[in-house]
């Protein structure tokens, strides 16, 4: 998704949960 000048509205990120080592914590995503 390319956003514009046009672009409103609420865009809502989700987080992205990181181990304690830094990587990415797969399996926490999957709830």
């Amino acid at each position: 998704m390319t956003l514009t000048a046009s672009a409103s509205g609420v865009f809502p990120i989700a987080p992205t949960p990181f181990l304690p080592d830094g990587s990415v914590d797969w399996a926490s995503t999957e709830k």
